[in-house]
């Protein structure tokens, strides 16, 4: 399991193995191309499991062939891209012959223009100067686009700083490149799925997101597919409720690309959209307006700064505690003290949750004075002062001028470096390979761990997991990571809190037991275990356990309180045991399957036994869901009796209907009227269909719009284009 995910394995990884690593219970012959198909649909070659293991880790040097590797993602292949060039493609520095094409497929599966690998790396980086076209650059992310979105356009939608007239158009092509009317409704539905030309009614438009609507989507019903609330006129206003349902203002197009961008100068107005995303907001948007936004509840004074203060907790103010409750779960009537509300976060605080706690609350370390503007600038970018919260921003915005350095900071999340972090560096920030100095090369073993050098390792780690007092060399932050340590955590140790291996004392063990959940001492370990996976039979209390996710209890967090945490509706017996089933699926008690099917979903009626809930979740059923029916689920394919009403009933939890297996197609896109049937759904999740569905149906699957003849070859581009 670990060579799993570590990229390790030697062995013979059995076909029968490797379907277990993803059902964790398999013992029938799923042959490796089976294995393949379960990903992609397609394969007919030998993709030996030493080749899927490859398919997840890339680096393969034996025969998962270029072809094989490309159709483990993409399920298409024909040409020549090298192992190496499959590697390159996740790791964006190429030199060698992955033609730009071959590169370009592989990410969208349709290129045929040269799209050099330096303009590939650039596509991931927002930078350009040279000419990787515009066209091209569409192309990258759409694969489709024949107008003229100049690359620092492109450039800008990604990074929000645009002062040029990126008209609606120009907009609405950034998302789906195909836009050329004046983003009308149905411009804007296209936005959406790109490709209508017809009359999809409103009512059909609302249907595909929310299944709903019979009005006319009227700009209203468009607001309804985001929110279901909207009276007037899509208005840009209206547009703007769309992703946040309240406004009533003038949210100019410009405006509308300002929401996303933050940056807008009309009257939506500027300040109020800045608010809307770091709440900071001082004039009227109201208070009670935006906190509405967030949580569509709130009936008190929770002032902007209280909004803001939801977000970076530092108030002073009357956000009462309750307020601060609510603005997470819309529900608490009782004091939840701040000192509570840090502890719901982490669980630790004991102190007044001063601004430095605050701090601790994300890092966990801190001593000194992060200033609660500090903690402000972190999340919004804007600090001037010492965090130095210049380089607190920097480390969130990348545009540090000083010595970490500031330019190796900003090419971590930026890749926009000029000094040398050389482009080998840059690789080797996403690839794990450097070797020297905190320069940039330190910088990239942050991320990929694999630094012999000084960091300090201990700051490093610190900046990670901000606890560290030993020495966790280097080797040991990258143990951490890729779990390899065998010493004290100790590296160990710390591979343990990943890996799960553990033997000893929270030592390393109980620390192992967080992850993975297996102690049985006192919070002690086993508490929290207890937290993670709840199974507590000792004292953490219940009550206690329950405060931390909810702050909310006042009772023994009976086990039905405990049901009620995560469903809030539960009437009957569900065990702590039962609980715990929930979660790790096990369960061969009564919870009963009524209330095992409510904890998911909080409504059934039938009965879908215990047994039947933990097939559900680890497919491994004896009674009759069958197994097969069991997978069938998860990839729709079934032929035997779990009713489409069944299998309605497990996504959507309501039905009482016959919803036949055109209903269920239904159930994703509400559009169908063809016989789609539940192998045209298994297809729908896996596209391998051989049967009627027909391509146009399967297109409709996805778009429910489609008319014309989009072949299966089509639809395969569809969802790799």
């Amino acid at each position: 399991m670990y060579e799993l995910h570590t990229a390790k394995s030697k062995d013979n990884i059995t076909p029968s193995a490797m379907h277990e690593l993803h059902t964790a219970k398999s013992k029938d012959n799923i042959t490796p191309s089976a294995m393949y198909k379960l990903h992609t649909a397609k394969s007919k070659d030998n993709i030996t499991p030493s080749a899927m293991y490859k398919l997840h880790t890339a680096k393969s040097k034996d025969n998962i062939t270029p072809s094989a590797m490309y159709k483990l993602h993409t399920a298409k292949s024909k040409d020549n891209i090298t192992p190496s060039a499959m590697y390159k493609l996740h790791t964006a520095k190429s030199k060698d012959n992955i033609t730009p094409s071959a590169m370009y497929k592989l990410h969208t599966a349709k290129s045929k223009d040269n799209i050099t690998p330096s303009a590939m790396y650039k596509l991931h980086t927002a930078k350009s100067k040279d000419n990787i076209t515009p066209s091209a650059m569409y192309k990258l992310h759409t694969a489709k686009s024949k107008d003229n979105i100049t690359p620092s356009a492109m450039y800008k939608l990604h990074t929000a700083k645009s002062k040029d007239n990126i008209t609606p158009s120009a907009m609405y092509k950034l998302h789906t490149a195909k836009s050329k009317d004046n983003i009308t409704p149905s411009a804007m539905y296209k936005l959406h799925t790109a490709k209508s030309k017809d009359n999809i009614t409103p009512s059909a438009m609302y249907k595909l997101h929310t299944a709903k609507s019979k009005d006319n989507i009227t700009p209203s019903a468009m607001y309804k597919l985001h929110t279901a609330k909207s009276k007037d006129n899509i208005t840009p206003s209206a547009m703007y409720k769309l992703h946040t349902a309240k406004s009533k203002d003038n949210i100019t197009p410009s405006a509308m690309y300002k929401l996303h961008t933050a940056k807008s100068k009309d009257n939506i107005t500027p300040s109020a959209m800045y608010k809307l995303h770091t709440a900071k907001s001082k004039d009227n948007i109201t208070p009670s307006a935006m906190y509405k936004l967030h949580t569509a509840k709130s009936k008190d004074n929770i002032t902007p700064s209280a909004m803001y203060k939801l977000h970076t907790a530092k108030s002073k103010d009357n956000i009462t505690p309750s307020a601060m409750y609510k603005l997470h779960t819309a529900k608490s009537k009782d004091n939840i003290t701040p000192s509570a509300m840090y502890k719901l976060h982490t669980a630790k605080s004991k102190d007044n949750i001063t601004p430095s706690a605050m701090y601790k609350l994300h890092t966990a370390k801190s001593k000194d004075n992060i200033t609660p503007s500090a903690m402000y600038k972190l999340h919004t970018a804007k600090s001037k002062d010492n965090i130095t919260p210049s380089a607190m921003y920097k480390l969130h915005t990348a545009k540090s001028k000083d010595n970490i350095t500031p330019s190796a900071m900003y090419k971590l999340h930026t890749a926009k470096s000029k000094d040398n972090i050389t482009p080998s560096a840059m690789y080797k920030l996403h690839t794990a390979k450097s070797k020297d100095n905190i320069t940039p090369s330190a910088m990239y073993k942050l991320h990929t761990a694999k630094s012999k050098d000084n960091i300090t390792p201990s700051a490093m780690y610190k900046l990670h997991t901000a606890k560290s007092k030993d020495n966790i060399t280097p080797s040991a932050m990258y143990k951490l990571h890729t779990a390899k340590s065998k010493d004290n955590i100790t590296p160990s140790a710390m591979y343990k809190l990943h890996t799960a291996k553990s033997k000893d004392n929270i030592t390393p063990s109980a620390m192992y037991k967080l992850h993975t959940a297996k102690s049985k001492d006192n919070i002690t370990p086993s508490a929290m275990y207890k937290l993670h996976t709840a199974k507590s039979k000792d004292n953490i209390t219940p009550s206690a356990m329950y405060k931390l996710h909810t702050a909310k209890s006042k009772d023994n967090i009976t086990p039905s309180a405990m049901y009620k945490l995560h469903t809030a509706k539960s009437k009957d017996n569900i065990t702590p045991s039962a609980m715990y089933k929930l979660h790790t699926a096990k369960s061969k008690d009564n919870i009963t399957p009524s209330a095992m099917y409510k904890l998911h979903t909080a409504k059934s009626k039938d009965n879908i036994t215990p047994s039947a809930m933990y097939k559900l979740h680890t497919a491994k059923s004896k009674d009759n869901i069958t197994p097969s029916a069991m997978y069938k689920l998860h990839t729709a394919k079934s032929k035997d009796n779990i009713t489409p009403s069944a299998m309605y009933k497990l996504h959507t939890a309501k039905s009482k209907d016959n919803i036949t297996p055109s209903a269920m197609y239904k159930l994703h896109t509400t559009k169908s009227k063809d016989n789609i049937t539940p192998s045209a759904m298994y297809e729908l999740h896996t596209a391998k269909s051989k049967d009627n569905i027909t391509p146009s149906a399967m297109y409709k699957l996805h778009t429910a719009k489609s008319k014309d003849n989009i072949t299966s070859s089509a639809m395969y581009k569809l969802h790799t284009a």
